[in-house]
């Protein structure tokens, strides 16, 4: 049986071949005759489909988180607008308040000892924003109060004089003291510490600092003998000789010019003999020059370079470590920068009634107006804002941006790799990140972009039927009578997710924490 089988399955498999065998060849096309193939026509040629761009992916709308608290509830009859001060920690507030015939500082809602008089523009907190420092005024004396101690009277406290030191530890301020006598004889002194320094004729303008690591002070003074005068600057209470000729008298000091390097090892002023200007640098002496221009002295980020800019026979030009630049017609005296790794320099000078950056020694294109010169945090780009015409725009490595009425507030974020600016068309302002404008306002306050520190959210303030709010990612938050701005106040990021603001509701300042989920 098992044999039957066998023979049988080898018989079906024959037969299943030999039909496969038939069908292939009866399938197979015959061969045509050998003619000449007939000319190819072309195939027509279809129009290019447009691919549609993709729409943007929106922005993921990050879900806030607010708080409130109030900081103080302000007598609007009694207080002074201008001497709002906010501490530069953002969280506080102070004022000067009059009730009567008596003025007190109010802050965070406490109200300080009275006094004949306060100057509202003397009011400061200190770098870590837990003390506060203003002049105050008893019967003719004027006196210090620091966090609530009265210093010495004195005949005149100057009211832009008083400063902290970095770490908040220390306190200076130019005082003005009677000396009696029938000529009237008043004397000025630089009080440090409860400390008085010597005393002089007069002390220079804007001339007392601190150094970054607060161990040093600084500032310029003069004096008068008879017919002599002179000017002199005055290290840690010792009159500063220059190394080659020990000489300590110069015929002027510009105000504003005396700085330490960001190191504190080394100190840098602009001085007057003879009737030119030049830049002492650690007591030596450099080039003499007809001018040096106000503002523009400045120290590299690693204190071991200095720029300024000098002018010379109508024309202006910047010196950097020595070397003398081009000369033009004008200098920016302010715009002379530093790259944040200090090896690049940069300014915008004016050629021809056209303005243009200058970088590395290198010409930019030529504008009418260029202002707002920055480095990006990691040094390798630049970016302004330029003007032609009636028509603004941003240029960042040499790359124009879109046309705008006008822009303002220029930043880099913190990893360099974005760019934010406030532009304005017609009435109406809004924010460009990167290229993309964002919803459109009333106004933006000008100077409040910020990116959080992981650079991946901007925050800014805005305006929009006569109330304030912050927006961020987009995003509008609470509105208030006002986000305060003026006297130091900001958006402040605590994290790359929160941050916080002062704001005005009614006669309120509350403090504002918000954050991002």
């Amino acid at each position: 049986m098992r044999k039957i089988i066998a023979l049988y399955a080898v018989i079906m498999l024959v037969l299943l071949a030999i039909a496969g065998g038939c069908k292939q060849q009866s399938e197979q096309t015959p061969t045509p005759p050998e003619t000449e193939p007939p000319t190819p026509v072309p195939a027509p040629v279809p129009s290019p489909t447009p691919i549609p761009k993709p729409p943007p992916e929106p922005r993921p709308t990050p879900e806030r988180i607010e708080s409130e608290r109030l900081i103080v509830e302000i007598d609007v009859s009694s207080w002074i607008p201008e001497s709002l001060t906010i501490s530069p920690d953002n969280r506080r507030a102070a004022y000067v308040a009059q009730k009567d015939t008596k003025q007190f500082v109010v802050v965070d809602g406490k109200k300080g000892q009275p006094y004949d008089g306060v100057v509202p523009s003397s009011m400061t907190f200190s770098p870590d924003s837990q003390q506060v420092a203003y002049i105050a005024r008893v019967s003719d004396d004027w006196l210090v109060v620091f966090d609530g101690i009265e210093g010495k009277r004195y005949s005149a406290v100057n009211e832009a004089s008083i400063i902290f030191s970095p770490d908040s530890q220390r306190l200076a301020y130019v005082a003005k003291e009677f000396l009696g006598g029938w000529a009237n004889v008043y004397k000025r002194l630089v009080v440090v510490d409860g400390i008085e320094g010597e005393k002089y004729d007069a002390i220079v303008e804007d001339s007392l600092t601190f150094s970054a690591d607060s161990q040093h002070v600084a500032y310029a003074a003069a004096w008068e003998k008879g017919a002599e005068s002179g000017e002199t600057v005055v290290v840690d209470g010792i009159e500063w000789r220059e190394k080659t000729t020990g000489q300590n008298i110069y015929d002027g000091i510009k105000p504003g010019s005396l700085i330490f390097s960001d190191n504190s090892q080394r100190v840098a002023v602009v001085a007057l003999n003879r009737g030119q200007w030049f830049v002492v640098v650690d007591r030596e002496k450099a080039r003499r020059y007809d001018d040096i221009m106000p503002g523009s002295l400045t120290f590299s980020p690693n204190s071991q370079r200095v720029a300024y800019v000098a002018k010379e026979d109508r024309n202006l030009l910047t010196v950097v470590d020595g070397d003398e630049g081009k000369r033009y017609h004008g200098i920016i005296p302010d715009s002379i920068i530093f790259s944040p790794d200090s090896q690049r320099v940069a300014y915008v000078a004016i050629q021809g009634g056209k303005q243009l950056a200058v970088v590395d020694g290198t010409e930019l294109k030529e504008y009418d107006a260029v202002n707002g010169l920055i480095f990006s945090s990691d040094s390798q780009l630049i970016a302004y804002t330029a003007t032609s015409g009636l028509i603004q725009f941003v240029v960042v490595d040499g790359m124009e941006g879109e046309k705008y009425t006008n822009i303002n507030s220029l930043i880099f974020s913190p990893d360099s790799q974005r760019v934010a600016y406030i532009a304005m068309v017609g009435n109406e302002q809004f924010v460009v990140v990167d290229g993309e404008e964002r919803k459109h306002y009333e106004a933006i306050m000008e100077g409040t972009i910020i990116f959080s520190p992981d650079s991946q959210r901007v925050a800014y303030i805005a305006e929009a039927v006569n109330k304030q709010f912050v927006v961020i990612d987009g995003t509008e938050g609470k509105q208030y009578d006002i986000i305060v701005t003026p006297s130091g106040g900001k958006i402040s990021f605590d994290s790359s997710n929160s941050f916080h603001y002062l704001a005005f509701e009614g006669d309120s300042v509350y403090l504002v924490e918000e954050r991002i989920d």
